[in-house]
């Protein structure tokens, strides 16, 4: 064999170990590549996330969890994969009465009855298909988030309506008349839908049920 020349036999095995070199390269850096946040909420509910990079390629995206800590340890509550766009703002207050606590993170709560020992969470997304009866202990979430974002009151109002709140119902009369007060308007300022168009939405609903305004 000439110098400086490899036979095939050889050019195989340095393309095995490049590649073997490589996959351990890749799996260090993305195992590594994680961050975490301690959060204690204003009501002193305490949460770890963690915020892993699993793809560089076309975008950023990441794998996050949410940890409620008890007394015991800690308890995974939350997985979201392949998080594009991982908010700054980690998780924020909802809502709170002497029942239970809930805050909110992306389009996901996180809540917990005073009586349970860990939080819970619950795909907003879900509302629409909950049992009123089985989940009556939501309603107060549900009329917060549907007053605080036009888009998410897509999902809970037609729970609300199941549940046969009376101030819900009332509320969502008052949006089919077009009667927003100031703090909803300033809430949904940038939500993407205009107070005609919700209008229209809980008109339509109302209809659907048949309710009367």
């Amino acid at each position: 064999m000439k110098p400086g020349k490899y036979n095939k036999k050889q050019l195989i095995i340095i393309l095995i170990l490049v590649a073997i070199i490589s996959t351990i390269l890749f799996w260090y850096i993305f195992n590594n590549n994680k961050e975490k946040y301690e959060i204690t909420m204003s009501l002193q509910d305490k949460f770890l996330i963690t915020e892993k990079l699993v793809n560089t390629f076309p975008d950023y995206t990441y794998d996050v969890e949410i940890f409620d800590y008890l007394d015991k340890g800690k308890k995974s509550i939350l997985k979201i994969r392949n998080v594009e766009n991982v908010p700054k703002e980690k998780i924020s207050n909802l809502y709170s009465s002497d029942n239970i606590n809930c805050y909110l993170y992306m389009r996901y709560i996180i809540y917990k009855e005073k009586s349970s020992d860990c939080f819970k969470s619950l795909d907003i997304i879900k509302f629409e298909n909950l049992d009123a009866d089985e989940y009556g202990y939501l309603v107060p979430i549900a009329k917060e988030m549907a007053l605080r974002n036009w888009g998410f009151a897509h999902y809970v109002s037609e729970f609300l309506i199941k549940s046969n709140d009376a101030e819900a119902i009332g509320m969502i009369k008052r949006y089919a008349e077009g009667n927003f007060n100031s703090k909803e308007i300033a809430y949904n300022r940038n939500s993407g839908f205009s107070t005609k168009e919700m209008q229209e939405y809980f008109n339509s609903l109302l209809a659907k049920y048949n309710i009367n305004k």
